[in-house]
């Protein structure tokens, strides 16, 4: 009798290879651009790749001696049957690359403004410090779902283009992606420095802080307590200030976890992806 079939399970962050993503990405984030912006911008790319069938589970981030770094997951059906995988990733390309300026300029910009103004209306001075805290959640989830909108429809799409996958003039779907970022990096974040700002204050004024901008070396959870009475957290920023200095003295490689092939399937496009958006 045939032994049985194992299930797949994702495989450990020891078991992956990790690598700095360069770009826009803060090299050494505070603990509330990890959980926050980091964790969103992950999760967004990662649903957006896997809705185009790139040949990946997910991306996941990590922090080593206090730097960025980022690992592809391998997909079980991926690799188990790589050609198909890329056969599914290449009709998608087909849909998705087919008039990118008109998807954009129809729906996904509209999509991401929308986003942004909920981004803007984000902890109003009239809003009660427990509907601040439940708000935090979903503040994440609409930075998420803009990375995934504008990942999908474009700036995917764009590099698939590049390497011959799709229809649209290259340099059309370039200048798209351009325009994209410009909206999702400067005006949506500016908007989201607005937003930790006004949750810096109102920690400020309810005696957590002692500082506004000591809100960065919170998590995203540990605001959300500390949104609640009796979570005082001016006696951990002062450890944690002297720990951020420390980690700044030891420089980290630039690939950590054990060697992976080159063409490794759940690499495919990734870092292209990455650089153009990141």
């Amino acid at each position: 009798m045939a032994s049985p079939i194992a299930p797949w399970r994702p495989p450990t962050d020891e078991e992956l290879t990790w690598f700095k993503p360069g770009g826009q990405l803060p090299t050494r984030p505070t603990r509330l651009e990890y959980t926050f912006q980091v964790g969103a911008f992950a999760f967004g790319v990662s649903r957006a790749l896997e809705s185009l069938y790139f040949p990946l589970y997910e991306i996941r981030s990590r922090l080593i001696e206090g730097e960025l770094y980022l690992a592809a997951v391998p997909s079980a059906l991926a690799e188990s049957d790589l050609d198909a995988q890329l056969g599914r990733m290449r009709d998608s390309g087909l849909r998705f690359t087919r008039g990118v300026r008109g998807s954009w300029e129809r729906a996904i910009k509209r999509e991401v403004e929308e986003y942004n103004d909920r981004m803007a209306g984000f902890a109003p001075a009239g809003a009660s410090d427990h509907e601040v805290a439940e708000g935090l959640t979903a503040l994440r989830r609409t930075r998420a779902n803009q990375w995934f909108a504008a990942t999908r429809a474009v700036f995917a799409p764009t590099v698939m283009l590049r390497h011959g996958i799709g229809e649209t003039p290259v340099a059309e779907a370039e200048e798209v992606s351009r325009e994209a970022l410009e909206v999702i990096q400067q005006k949506s974040g500016d908007l989201l420095d607005e937003a930790v700002d006004r949750l810096g204050q109102r920690l400020v004024k309810n005696q957590r802080l002692e500082d506004t901008a000591h809100i960065n070396l919170l998590e995203l959870g540990e605001i959300r307590e500390g949104l609640d009475p009796g979570h005082d957290y001016r006696p951990e920023i002062l450890k944690r200030r002297s720990e951020r200095v420390i980690f700044h003295a030891r420089p980290a490689p630039e690939m950590v976890g054990p060697e992976l092939p080159a063409d490794a399937p759940r690499m495919y496009l990734l870092r292209d992806v990455i650089a153009l958006i990141a």
